[in-house]
Formats: structure tokens, C-alpha cells, sequence
């Protein structure tokens, strides 16, 4: 793009601005504002499933997970009994 036309964006911009400062809001213009960039919601998630897991959730999580752990550890020594 010329240096012309990098002018142009940025008056077209600055005209822009100064025409969202002087209109009132509409409610579409508020719901653009909540928008959350992809960082910022990655983050919310992983600090949400953070919490649950520390919770009620995570114990459970952490008790089937063991028990499947006993489970599986005992069907490996019985299926190696049988191998003998």
C-alpha cells in the first residue's frame, strides 16, 4: 500500500473515531464492546476448569481414576497368573 493510501486509512479512521464519540450508543454497539478475544477466553476456561478440578469434581475425578488404576492393575496380575 502507498503512503498515500496508509493516509487515507487514518483519516478515514480518525473520522471514524470522532463520529463514534459524537453518536449514542446503541445497544448492538455495547454487545461489539463484550467481545473477548480467543487469549482471553482460553485463559477464563482453563482458570474455570482449574477451580472445578480443585472442588467436589476433581475428588471425584481423582477416586474413579483410582479405582480404574486398581481395577486394571488387577486384571494385569490376574491375566499374568494365568500366563504361568
Amino acid at each position: 500500500m502507498t503512503a498515500t493510501g496508509l493516509h487515507a486509512l487514518d483519516t478515514a479512521d480518525e473520522t471514524a473515531a470522532s463520529d463514534a464519540e459524537t453518536e449514542p450508543l446503541h445497544e448492538a454497539d455495547l454487545e461489539d464492546e463484550a467481545v473477548i478475544d480467543e487469549a482471553m477466553l482460553r485463559e477464563l476456561v482453563a482458570q474455570l476448569v482449574r477451580d472445578e478440578l480443585q472442588g467436589t469434581v476433581g475428588e471425584r475425578i481423582t477416586h474413579n481414576v483410582r479405582k480404574l488404576i486398581r481395577r486394571e492393575i488387577a486384571r494385569a496380575l490376574t491375566l499374568q497368573d494365568f500366563e504361568k
